[in-house]
């Protein structure tokens, strides 16, 4: 439905963000940042955060690109717990005192606006009340969006995001575990590995080799111990320990594609790339 009289609301950015427009559901992103402060979690409530990643909102992007904001998106991404879902949640509520007692709603018209809108549309479950939703279904649901925007394949989010130690880590640390590996998580890992290999297959390749070293001329030491997760070839390791996992066997079969062709992965992709990737970038240095 279009808006009234009043184009002075309309979004001054994209065509997907004109509130006036048959694509009006990214008015919703535009209105959270909007707000004095913005959270991520505000983000992952709205159905149309996927969609505006893939047609690169520049707002949007410059909010997720942020170094924070970059590293909750990704901890969502494999977030397998209720309670690790609860941490990240308290960490934002925390991250919000000394604004205000009510997180991200900076005013009333926030207020009214987040009531405005309780009802969302799951693409798989149908509708649901926001309010109604358990803590479970909604780490799986944040889990899933932010697993899918990191998917997006957008060069702000993948640059950063293969370039950072820190960042890797929080993905593949979740393998350094005896416990067998959530088929979800599972999934979730291959889908981002596939992108990432796609788009830095080197430095994803001596990342996953080479964690924790030091290089020099000469040599290449060992900069940490010999445990697992830390040692020459570590991931390798890591994902032989959950080989019985279909998807961690993808990931293990991913590597030595982009091993035994020097740098190029070849995969079968159910789908055509997106029109947004910018072919492979080392992403080292």
């Amino acid at each position: 439905m279009f808006g009234g009289d009043d184009f002075d609301g309309f979004s001054g950015g994209s065509f997907w963000g004109n509130e006036g427009s048959l694509f009006g559901a990214a008015s919703a992103i535009e209105d959270i940042l909007d707000r004095d402060r913005v959270f991520l979690e505000d983000i992952l409530e709205e159905q149309s955060a996927v969609q505006e990643a893939k047609a690169l909102n520049d707002r949007l992007i410059g909010f997720l690109k942020q170094e924070e904001t970059l590293a909750r998106l990704v901890r969502y991404a494999v977030c397998t717990s209720v309670e690790e879902f609860r941490a990240l949640s308290e960490e934002a509520r925390l991250g919000s005192e000394g604004d205000g007692p009510l997180s991200s709603l900076t005013s009333a018209a926030d207020q009214e606006a987040a009531q405005a809108a309780s009802l969302i549309v799951d693409a798989s479950e149908g509708a649901l009340l926001k309010g109604h939703e358990s803590d479970e279904e909604r780490a799986v649901r944040y889990s899933f969006v932010a697993c899918e925007i990191i998917c997006c394949n957008v060069t702000d989010l993948i640059a950063p995001l293969v370039k950072s130690d820190t960042l890797l880590g929080i993905l593949f640390d979740k393998l350094d575990s005896d416990a067998q590996v959530e088929p979800r998580l599972a999934g979730y890992l291959y889908k981002i590995l596939t992108i990432l290999l796609r788009r830095a297959p080197e430095r994803i390749l001596w990342y996953s080799i080479h964690r924790n070293v030091t290089v020099s001329e000469d040599a290449v030491v060992a900069g940490a111990g010999t445990d697992s997760a830390t040692s020459p070839a570590w991931l390798i390791r890591l994902l032989l320990r959950h080989i019985g996992s279909y998807s961690i066997m993808c990931c293990f079969k991913a590597f030595l594609q982009v091993a035994a062709d020097g740098g190029a992965l070849v995969l079968e992709l159910e789908e055509d790339d997106d029109e947004n990737e910018s072919g492979s970038f080392s992403g080292v240095g």
